[in-house]
């Protein structure tokens, strides 16, 4: 969120703050303005261990109905770092390509395969992602 952004926050929360509640969720606490800062409770938390996380994610995915492998999971993990969030953002995309595939596109870390097709495409003027994990990249 911008500067003036969070400025235009707590402006709209002095203005409601008799009948409405905020909740703010951040990664960074050091990027929220102190005015905005201080008219809020902080609650930390810390990262999941893998086991939680395994056992959330593989929970999350029966109730949704997806189908998810456990080395897709291995790789959410990694990837993740404990941060449950950022490896449901993975699982969220499960269908637009295979999830491995996708984590490596969404990690910003291509495999050479996807680098050789990309290059090959531009080389023969294609557009778009050929075989680099569908429009995700």
């Amino acid at each position: 969120m911008t500067k003036d952004a969070q400025h235009a926050l707590r402006r709209t929360m002095e203005k409601y703050s008799r009948i409405t509640r905020f909740c703010i969720i951040c990664n960074y606490v050091s990027r929220i303005i102190e005015p905005l800062a201080s008219r809020c409770a902080k609650f930390r938390f810390k990262a999941l261990n893998d086991e939680s996380a395994r056992s959330r994610i593989e929970h999350i995915c029966d109730k949704e109905g997806v189908n998810i492998e456990p080395e897709a999971v291995t790789s959410l993990l990694k990837v993740s770092d404990g941060d449950l969030r950022k490896g449901l953002r993975f699982v969220l995309h499960y269908y637009v390509t295979t999830l491995a595939d996708y984590v490596t596109v969404a990690s910003h870390h291509a495999s050479p395969e996807c680098v050789q097709v990309l290059w090959q495409g531009k080389a023969e003027g294609e557009r778009g992602h050929g075989d680099c994990g569908g429009g995700a990249g």
